[in-house]
């Protein structure tokens, strides 16, 4: 980031900065919500936990459409090998 202050990070450099520490999942929650640098260095645990709970939902629920797609294929395929 550059020589650049936190305190005066955008939001997009916050991104930037997330995804160059490994934290890609959290850049575009971060970015969407508009947190400033400023912003960041006063979040507490609280809110990080907040922060957490939509991604972690948001992980579950990808899960569960996966775990629906993969029955539905090996119906399918069942259903093939039967009617073969």
């Amino acid at each position: 980031m550059g020589g650049c202050s936190v305190h005066n990070w955008t939001p997009e450099q916050v991104g930037h900065w997330l995804t160059s520490v490994s934290m890609n999942d959290y850049a575009p929650l971060f970015v969407s919500r508009a947190i400033t640098g400023s912003q960041l260095l006063q979040l507490d645990s609280s809110q990080m936990k907040v922060t957490t709970v939509c991604i972690t939902h948001t992980f579950i629920l990808v899960v569960v459409v996966v775990v629906v797609v993969v029955v539905v294929v090996v119906v399918v395929v069942k259903t093939l090998d039967y009617l073969c």
